[in-house]
């Protein structure tokens, strides 16, 4: 929990020449409503709607907000454990890698869970991930960090093939 709130982490990944590549930038999406796990309301369990960063939060406020994973205390370990899962997983995205090559390439939004142990549980994954959130903070930070990684993959590839 951040805050006494259930939160979300939304992340991405690169799939390149039979390979998984975790990006080192994603969000914390964190719930507006205080967690009670016996509760059923939907504003706690599920919805993570989101309008604004976390400097933009009041005490008084029930919204959801936005943390950066990197920035956070226990970046680090949640990233880790994303990436434990995603590996473990590697079996189900087995026809996604063997489609990727040297030319061919997947990028793949993902949104997880924490679970009290620290174990990351994969919630869904986008196909078509949204790069564009409309917070300045996310597309900045997080989302721009993102295409410039498949820039630099392309560019590289790019670059390094003109000189066969």
């Amino acid at each position: 929990l951040i805050d006494g709130r259930k939160f979300v982490i939304r992340f991405y990944f690169t799939v390149h020449n039979r390979r998984l590549y975790l990006h080192h930038r994603a969000v914390l999406i964190v719930h507006g409503l205080p967690y009670d796990r016996d509760s059923t309301d939907l504003g706690v369990q599920v919805r993570h709607d989101w309008f604004r960063d976390s400097s933009q939060q009041s005490d008084a406020d029930d919204s959801a907000y936005l943390r950066l994973l990197h920035e956070a205390a226990e970046g680090p370990r949640w990233r880790a454990a994303i990436a434990r899962r995603l590996r473990a997983a590697q079996k189900a995205l087995q026809p996604l890698l063997e489609a990727s090559d040297e030319d061919h390439f997947t990028l793949v939004g993902g949104d997880a869970l924490i679970e009290t142990s620290g174990e990351a549980k994969l919630i869904e994954l986008n196909m078509y991930p949204n790069l564009y959130s409309m917070n300045e903070m996310v597309d900045k930070r997080v989302c721009l960090d993102v295409l410039k990684a498949l820039v630099h993959l392309r560019r590289v590839r790019l670059f390094w093939r003109s000189e066969e």
